[in-house]
């Protein structure tokens, strides 16, 4: 899996540690941002579903 920290920004907020990469077993690209302060819950997650 390959997997890079990058900064994603929207209209109110940044962060610069979000994520994007690609998992082969999936075939399928990821990106995830904006962690809940409260959990583990990310308020952009795109790519495969739970």
């Amino acid at each position: 899996m390959s997997r890079y920290t990058i900064t994603v920004t929207s209209d109110h907020r940044s962060d610069p540690n979000a994520v994007i990469g690609y998992d082969p077993p999936l075939r399928t690209l990821f990106l995830q941002a904006f962690p809940d302060e409260s959990g583990d819950d990310l308020a952009l997650w795109l790519g495969t579903r739970d």
